[in-house]
């Protein structure tokens, strides 16, 4: 009885581990890992089949909400609670049928102001509507472009009144339209810029609105251009231009942003090479008050290369914050990660506080003193992560949204935050963490075993052809006399040698260890060769070898494995 006992508990705890095993080979984790201590995890909110940034905007009483467009053209307002948690996903019945680039506001009472192309039939037509808190429609959807025209690049914000400022660009420019905050359209669209390509906006803490874009200038050359517009007189000032690009053949401008801290404004653009496969991030900044005092300056990254996809950071404060997606190294080559920088000038930023504009010209201020003093990566996933977006709540915590490749044509939403709350919600043990570094542990600890052989043959080779030529010179196959000692020992050193020429170790190892840890290696690999050899009566040349190279090889490639756990 005690040996049927015996075989279910093996039989039960076997199945059990298959089970886990499977399920984990199957099961795609919803957290992504994080590259800062700062940071939560990222995790995965839904899916997308658009390359767009998903916008996310701050709730009055804590949280966010985000808007996305599903595989089933769908749109999806979320709300995440003050954990992270998802409190409600919305599919507002606005009657969109292929909607592109939602665009939201949050007002103080939780109404959401929504915007999105509508491309169905080949138009793009620039719709609006006015939620309830519980994603309801109040108001619309209203056509804000006009008939015919193709709409691009929306982006709204709210004026010192609190009513809502619209902006996108049109076959002829770029339109401003505003509604009120019960969603009235106040008056017709206004063209504000002749053959403007691209527009981005800033409000600041006077609510005066800062709009950077692109005009063309011929095929080969963009012009940025910078001006303020005052919602209540209605007039733009004289654009000033920032800078001239020129490009050449596969070449664009993309990502244009403004941004401004407290004293200081900013325009970002990439220069993209379609052509090479590269790009470089460049920012013109200035004095507030005296635009044509700019300068040109190349966005430099410490850890990564290439950035794209700009972005940032709605709002004055002290310092501006900028998230991109730039490539970096890690083991297994070059990945895309998201990045955030802190701008101050051209200097690196200064920890601070500022009191920022939030919703409706109200203003809250803000301790920045967890803010990034100058740069750092905030991802680390094993997949693209691409097209951020930032945002900033009134507790001063960062919120973060981005998209990770997710299969051909589909983009997975993930989200992560500096929010206690958050950290500690998405930061927590999982049943996957746990069953995932198990099977790290026994993957690599499988390497180091089932490896070793293979290794030590590669290094043994020369060793051995050196003991075959001395067997075959002196005949001496035993370790009874000194030269058979002195042949090992050569042996050994060959080995060590041959582990140098053919090194187990990743470029990043510290050069202490590459060549620190195989001397004391065929140290500790000759100590129990001797302690072996004691207990033989017949001390073999080549079996003294053969044991020392196993012993060397599985403690080389086990510390190797250790090293990456």
């Amino acid at each position: 009885m005690k040996r049927w006992g015996y075989w279910i508990i093996v039989g039960v705890v076997s199945l059990a581990l298959a089970a886990l095993i499977g399920w984990a080979t199957t099961y795609t984790p919803l957290l992504t890992p994080s590259a800062s201590e700062e940071w939560s995890r990222g995790r995965l909110l839904g899916v997308t089949p658009v390359s767009i940034p998903v916008d996310v905007q701050a709730a009055p009483d804590g949280g966010v909400f985000l808007t996305w467009v599903d595989l089933d053209d769908r749109l999806h307002v979320v709300r995440l609670g003050t954990s992270g948690q998802v409190i409600a996903d919305w599919t507002p019945g606005v009657g969109a049928d292929i909607p592109r680039e939602p665009r939201l506001l949050v007002g103080p009472g939780d109404e959401i102001h929504l915007i999105w192309r509508e491309t169905g039939g080949g138009r793009s037509l620039l719709t609006y509507a006015r939620l309830s808190s519980g994603a309801s429609v109040q108001v619309g959807p209203l056509s804000l472009s006009l008939p015919g025209d193709e709409a691009q690049s929306p982006c709204l914000a709210f004026d010192r009144q609190g009513e809502v400022e619209v902006f996108w660009v049109g076959q002829a420019g770029i339109y401003q339209v505003a509604l009120s905050a019960e969603g009235e359209v106040q008056g017709d669209p206004v063209l504000l810029v002749e053959g403007g390509e691209d527009v981005s906006i800033q409000v600041d803490r006077e609510g005066i609105f800062h709009l950077t874009w692109l005009q063309g200038m011929g095929p080969n050359e963009r012009v940025i251009y910078y001006a303020l517009l005052d919602p209540e007189q209605g007039d733009l000032s004289q654009p000033e231009e920032m800078s001239r690009v020129f490009l050449r053949t596969g070449q664009r401008v993309e990502s244009l942003a403004v941004g401004i801290d407290s004293s200081t404004g900013y325009i970002l653009w990439v220069i993209q090479d379609l052509r090479d496969i590269s790009s470089r991030a460049q920012y013109a900044f200035f004095p507030l008050e005296i635009p044509r005092q700019k300068k040109v300056r190349t966005l430099r990254l410490d850890e990564g290369s290439d950035p794209l996809s700009l972005w940032a950071m709605r709002g004055q404060y002290e310092t501006l914050l900028v998230a991109l997606t730039e490539t970096t190294m890690t083991p297994d080559g070059p990945q895309l990660q998201i990045g955030v920088i802190g701008l101050r000038g051209e200097q690196t930023s200064e920890n601070a506080v500022w009191a920022a504009v939030e919703n409706r010209g109200s203003t809250t201020v803000v301790d920045q003193s967890s803010w990034p003093e100058d740069q750092y990566i905030v991802t680390a996933s094993d997949r693209p992560s691409l097209k951020p977006s930032l945002a900033v709540d009134t507790q001063s915590h960062l919120h973060l949204v981005w998209l990770e490749t997710g299969g051909f044509g589909v983009y997975r939403v993930a989200y992560a935050s500096t929010a206690p709350g958050v950290k500690e919600n998405y930061n927590a043990l999982t049943l996957w963490d746990v069953v995932n570094g198990a099977l790290s542990v026994a993957m690599q600890l499988f390497l180091a075993v089932g490896l070793a052989p293979v290794l030590a043959v590669g290094w043994s080779l020369l060793p051995l052809m050196w003991l075959i030529g001395y067997h075959l010179v002196t005949g001496y196959e035993t370790l009874t006399v000194p030269g058979a000692r002195v042949a090992l020992g050569v042996s050994v050193l060959l080995e060590v040698v041959c582990t140098y020429l053919l090194s187990p170790y990743r470029s990043g190892v510290p050069g202490m260890i590459r060549w620190i840890v195989p001397l004391a290696v065929a140290a500790v690999a000759l100590l129990l060769t001797m302690l072996y050899l004691r207990k033989r009566d017949e001390q073999s040349l080549f079996g003294a070898f053969f044991v020392f190279a196993l012993i060397y090889g599985f403690f080389q490639v086990a510390f190797v494995a250790l090293l990456h756990l």
